[in-house]
């Protein structure tokens, strides 16, 4: 099996192979699912409850739960030879969500006029969120979707 994600690829001077890709820009970066290096688990349990007809609960059993993060937003930070780029990303996989709420959040800004006070107020918070990040040089032959962050291509066509 190749090796996805390195940390130190050197640049050369040979021209990279990738012309639609731009420095500064974000893009949806998808990898085989069963593949990707940029995932998160994380599984607890949780307290269970139902509902009365009365409207009392009335406690059950601890719930199990489990989740997966899979990162595919990354932002452009250098173009090497052939098909590596350098990318940023969050530095800790706990932040995956975070960092897609904050894109999201400022796509929402590129359109304010349509927002509502609470909603604006919303946005920029989310919008204005610290991350720390971190930088990988990945290898874009083994992506298997590559397109420009956009409305779109968050599912925010109606928002």
């Amino acid at each position: 099996m190749c090796m996805l994600v390195l940390q130190d690829v050197p640049a050369t001077s040979a021209e990279p192979e990738l012309p639609f890709l731009q420095v500064g820009k974000d893009y949806h970066i998808g990898f085989p699912k069963d593949r990707s290096p940029f995932v998160y688990s994380t599984s607890g349990i949780t307290e269970s409850y139902e509902k009365r007809p009365d409207g009392t609960k009335a406690n059950r059993r601890p719930a199990q739960w489990s989740m997966n993060v899979t990162l595919d937003i990354f932002h452009v930070t250098q173009l090497s030879a052939g098909s590596w780029i350098l990318v940023e990303h969050p530095a800790s996989p706990k932040d995956y969500a975070l960092w897609v709420g904050k894109h999201r959040a400022a796509l929402r800004l590129t359109n304010a006029d349509n927002l509502d006070a609470e909603s604006l107020a919303i946005s920029k918070t989310y919008a204005s969120k610290e991350i720390r990040t971190t930088q990988t040089w990945i290898n874009l032959d083994h992506a298997v979707t590559i397109k420009p962050v956009s409305k779109e291509s968050l599912n925010m066509t109606t928002q």
